[in-house]
């Protein structure tokens, strides 16, 4: 810094993080044309070795841009500033189930909104321009307000917003309905506690290797909805949060094939297979001695008895 302030230029970078902190809401940073919209403790400590990679930017709106902007904070609760509503805004976003961002299978209002999220690079622009053009509106120009386009754009923004948070619960359903169906069972809550009360029965007597471990998971589970992705899970071999497109295709192929097992397991009625009651298994067990006693003497080397259980 130059005279007459003798601040050494070691400070600069000490002076800007406070700078930003009580202007954050008003103020915007770049590093290499990227807006920061969280700036973190790695990003202050390139900043100190080369800070000619950053920008700062201030960011202030009037008139239509002012009311756009209230009404969003409100909605967010946050402070009315561009910065603050964008960086809530992205954030929250960006916390979504990893499936939100790769899935095609959305609106295309909800596809433009995603891809806008990904390539925000000034907070004004987004907010004004690339958010209202996603939303198939022109951008928002500092004049009088509006209120029919107003009204527009936050039920179109609403619309897409709903659209992406309900993705992965909306493939979570669909996964259960596909599930159940092949199993035979309702395919609602139902039908999804009665196959986890069967499981618990079948978990005990089961030995297929493919269809062991789901039931065990669907019986040994804390809750319900723990129980569910775990194995929706173990069907797809992925999270039903990280899944794709061609996840969830190849889980349908998956799921018809263990259903198939499962229906096998239950006699194909969709009841389980009842024991035998103690009287008539204590005469099963004793027939299975006299057999085996009558049949010892049969001089066959490799004869072997199969045990007989209950079923």
């Amino acid at each position: 810094f130059a005279p007459p302030y003798g601040v050494t230029a070691g400070l600069a970078p000490v002076l800007m993080a406070a700078f930003y902190k009580v202007y954050q809401n008003e103020m915007t940073l770049y590093k290499e044309g990227t807006l920061l919209v969280e700036p973190s403790i790695a990003d202050w400590e390139v900043l100190l070795r080369r800070p000619e990679l950053f920008a700062a930017a201030g960011c202030r709106v009037t008139g239509m841009r002012a009311a756009v902007v209230e009404r969003m904070a409100r909605g967010l609760q946050v402070a009315p500033f561009v910065m603050a509503v964008v960086r809530s805004l992205i954030s929250r976003l960006k916390a979504l189930p990893e499936y939100a961002w790769r899935t095609r299978k959305l609106p295309e209002p909800a596809l433009n909104l995603r891809r806008a999220v990904d390539t925000a690079r000034s907070p004004e622009r987004f907010l004004m321009v690339e958010v209202p053009e996603a939303l198939g509106m022109p951008p928002f120009e500092a004049a009088d307000f509006d209120p029919e386009r107003f009204d527009i754009f936050f039920e179109r923004l609403n619309q897409a917003l709903d659209a992406l948070a309900q993705a992965t619960p909306r493939l979570l359903n669909w996964a259960r309905a596909a599930w159940l169906t092949a199993c035979g069972l309702p395919p609602n809550e139902a039908g999804w506690e009665d196959f986890r009360r069967k499981s618990v029965e079948l978990a005990h007597r089961v030995t297929h290797p493919n269809l062991l471990p789901l039931l065990k998971r669907a019986a040994e589970s804390p809750d319900s909805r723990a129980a569910l992705e775990s194995v929706l899970a173990l069907i797809a071999h992925r999270p039903v949060r990280n899944w794709t497109d061609a996840d969830s295709e190849r889980f349908a192929a998956q799921a018809a094939y263990l259903g198939n097992l499962w229906q096998i397991e239950c006699g194909h009625s969709g009841a389980l297979r009842p024991r035998l009651d103690p009287e008539t298994e204590a005469r099963a067990l004793h027939l299975a001695s006299r057999l085996e006693a009558d049949l010892r003497p049969v001089s066959y080397t490799h004869l072997t008895l199969p045990t007989i259980y209950s079923v």
